[in-house]
């Protein structure tokens, strides 16, 4: 994991420009990075916090057809949705007014699940190849997120395609940091 130094200047960016990846960097270099495991035993704490992010891979082996894939599946979303009043938790709320700001964010983000299923669950898709959601993931990381959930809208097959195919990778690119830290 690349660790923020708590000193980090932080851009400036409208909130209504604010990207996930802005709101975990600034998190994690205000919030994570200044609590050690010095100051975080000093609170009391036995752990330092931990940023988590969820997400629904939509994998295929291209990109055209990944794409393909995420269309039906937020049509299928669409055909079956039962109307909701607008949720009343906080996380479902913020899915919704992400999905609002925009389709598409950073490599693979992609909103209009969370808006088809009303910011119900962990509703935002990670859409591509298996190396482009494993890069993704990777760029979570490089974040700060050290907590990843993923599940699929198949929950059997995706699972099965996610572990044969994108956690290799992932797995290696994380074994290629490592390697690399250690020699710096």
């Amino acid at each position: 994991m690349v660790h923020v130094h708590p000193t980090l200047p932080l851009r400036r960016v409208p909130r209504s420009r604010l990207t996930l990846a802005d709101v975990l960097t600034a998190a994690h270099a205000l919030l994570i990075a200044p609590l050690g495991a010095g100051t975080a035993t000093a609170a009391g704490r036995e752990e330092v916090p931990r940023i988590q992010v969820a997400f629904r891979p939509i994998i295929a082996p291209t990109e055209e057809l990944a794409w393909e894939k995420a269309h039906r599946t937020v049509g299928a979303i669409r055909a079956h949705r039962v109307p909701r009043q607008a949720p009343g938790n906080t996380g479902s709320q913020r899915l919704i007014a992400l999905a609002e700001r925009g389709e598409h964010f950073d490599r693979a983000l992609w909103t209009p699940t969370a808006a088809a299923t009303g910011g119900a669950g962990n509703s935002h898709a990670l859409v591509g190849t298996p190396e482009t959601v494993a890069q993704a993931l990777l760029d979570y990381d490089d974040l700060g997120v050290d907590i990843i959930s993923a599940r699929g809208y198949d929950l059997l097959g995706d699972a099965i395609d996610f572990d044969r195919h994108v956690i290799p990778i992932v797995r290696e690119g994380m074994a290629k940091r490592d390697a690399q830290l250690a020699v710096n």
